[in-house]
């Protein structure tokens, strides 16, 4: 058969030139090579979700980079579990998202974009009291990024009708 190697660079080429079916099936045949490095592994199994959610198909990218997690993923662990962030919230599957950045924040709490996506969620959910906690926390842990954060509190309050409420 074909080296896993020159598998993977056919894949990139049809990744880059957007034709994402053809780059799926290189990368799953490469994913599937007996003689494939386990850094190169992870990194084709990476790209065929990429190639799934370029594609549109949210549903089987989800499902992709679910299973790439649950094997172990490494180097493309963070990345991972940022798009499954980003295409759960494009679905609508607020729980899985907010238990992902719920987790995220606990394993790593200096992330302010965490966060950010928590409160946008909770904004979306018109949970808004669950979005100005997360807000306060971000402007606790984080005080230099304050008058951003002010700037959102501003139609959050608005809809809580808490807009002559200040911040002290």
């Amino acid at each position: 058969g074909i080296p896993s190697g020159i598998l993977l660079k056919q894949a990139d080429l049809n990744f880059r030139q957007r034709d994402f079916r053809t780059a799926y099936d290189k990368y799953f045949e490469a994913y599937k090579h007996q003689r494939i490095s386990p850094q190169n592994k992870e990194r084709a199994h990476f790209r065929m979700g990429e190639s799934l959610e370029r594609s549109g198909a949210t549903r089987l990218a989800i499902r992709e980079f679910e299973s790439l997690l649950k094997e172990g993923a490494t180097t493309y662990s963070n990345i991972t579990r940022s798009k499954l962030i980003n295409l759960y919230r494009q679905i609508e599957r607020w729980d899985k998202a907010i238990t992902m950045l719920k987790k995220e924040i606990a394993g790593n709490p200096g992330v302010i974009n965490n966060y950010e996506q928590l409160a946008e969620i909770y904004v979306d959910k018109e949970q808004y009291q669950q979005a100005l906690d997360v807000y306060y926390q971000i402007l606790s842990r984080f005080p230099t990024v304050r008058k951003t954060i002010e700037l959102k509190l501003i139609p959050l309050y608005e809809r809580m009708g808490l807009l002559d409420q200040k911040i002290d």
